[in-house]
């Protein structure tokens, strides 16, 4: 065989082999690629965690401060209904006065307003 029969194979050779390495670079980079996407799928699925995350603490943080108000208006609520009895319960007392005086003979003074 002559050498440029020689330089010929050894072309076609590397050629052959520069196919297989090209073959081989393809793979690797649809490889890459392919790991690329489930890379950023994963961030993707991360980020919407923490969004889920910060939004469910939000809707607790609002949920704690609706049940504050709630408690607090209840809180009013009964306040308001204790005042309110508590003047019933002392308009109450204060007609039974007024009616003893009457009946006892203070009618005139109950009349022109001096007890009741």
């Amino acid at each position: 065989m002559s050498r440029a029969d020689k330089i010929r194979r050894d072309a076609e050779i590397a050629k052959a082999n520069a196919n297989e390495f090209e073959k081989k670079a393809n793979q690797l980079q649809i490889i890459a690629d392919i790991e690329t996407e489930r890379e950023q799928s994963a961030k993707k699925k991360e980020q919407a965690a923490h969004d889920r995350l910060r939004d469910a603490s939000t809707a607790r943080i609002v949920a704690i401060d609706h049940t504050k108000c709630i408690n607090g208006r209840s809180k009013d609520i009964e306040d308001w209904t204790e005042a309110i009895e508590e003047r019933q319960k002392r308009l109450e007392e204060e007609k039974n006065r007024c009616k003893r005086l009457i009946k006892h003979g203070s009618g005139k003074k109950v009349a022109e307003g001096l007890y009741c």
